[in-house]
């Protein structure tokens, strides 16, 4: 076998990165339709995912600050003071 140079993705990829490989042609290998297929599935979920995390993540800091500017949250105590009176006496 040749020493083909390896397909690499970074560390943590994103969906371009998909889009970016390309693979040496060989006499006996994968169907190209299915192997494209599956890589741009792949790329769909990446950036689906990569979506889904940043809304969570700026509903997360959204949340954070509403709970830091009423007081409230883990922070405040989550301590409420009644409006009824005391009948202990």
């Amino acid at each position: 076998m040749a020493n083909l140079p390896p397909v690499l993705l970074p560390g943590t990829p994103v969906p371009a990165d998909v889009d970016k490989l390309r693979f040496s042609l060989g006499l006996r290998g994968y169907r190209m339709d299915q192997v494209d297929e599956v890589l741009d599935r792949l790329r769909d979920e990446l950036g689906a995912k990569d979506l889904r995390i940043a809304a969570l993540e700026a509903a997360n800091v959204g949340d954070a600050a509403a709970a830091g500017a009423s007081g409230g949250g883990a922070a405040g105590g989550g301590v409420q003071a009644s409006s009824e009176p005391n009948h202990n006496g």
